[in-house]
């Protein structure tokens, strides 16, 4: 939890406006900003902000999608978590099955340290073939598994699992990185 409220505090604040646009249905102020962000942000922020723009491609036929992701990331970037879960409550059924909805809910339980169900809602991701969401999503269940359920074998299954399904992936080469840790204590 403190890995996401440092990495939320240290976001540019172009990343933050754009997710207020986002919010209030203005794509292609949102999209100008993530644009501006990218150049600002720390290396380790740019998947997140890239993560945005592709959220943007993909799901732009549904703004709807986008702008109920955006309010519940508002407040998640507001570190204001009792809105997050009315923002959350607020949205449609129908966006809570969607893969962006069953990722902010996975963020919201793993904020909230409820890391079994948080780790099985990103697994459920992970096994559908969204190109946005499915490879960040096994790797937070695989680092949720690793780091807070203790269960190594089943973090490093999932790391595997994204780097062969998505070997071209961002966050396929952070899965690789992972890895290669664990060889290292292993063989120390």
């Amino acid at each position: 939890m403190l890995f996401i409220l440092l990495l939320v505090l240290s976001f540019p604040l172009s990343y933050k406006q754009a997710i207020s646009y986002l919010a209030q249905g203005e794509f292609k102020k949102a999209d100008s900003l993530f644009k501006v962000a990218i150049f600002e942000a720390e290396e380790s922020e740019k998947n997140d902000i890239f993560l945005h723009l592709e959220l943007l491609i993909v799901y732009g036929k549904n703004p709807d999608i986008i702008k109920n992701y955006g309010k519940i990331e508002s407040a998640f970037l507001d570190k204001d978590y009792q809105r997050t879960l009315k923002e959350w409550e607020n949205t449609p059924q129908d966006f809570r099955k969607t893969p962006p909805g069953l990722y902010l809910n996975a963020i919201l339980m793993e904020i909230t340290g409820d890391y079994l169900n948080s780790a099985k809602v990103f697994e459920e991701i992970g096994k559908q073939s969204d190109p946005v969401f499915t490879p960040i999503s096994l790797l937070k269940a695989a680092l949720i598994h690793k780091k807070n359920l203790k269960n190594k074998d089943k973090g490093e299954q999932l790391l595997i699992e994204l780097i062969t399904k998505y070997p071209q992936s961002p966050y396929a080469d952070i899965a690789r990185g992972y890895l290669e840790e664990d060889k290292s204590i292993k063989s120390n």
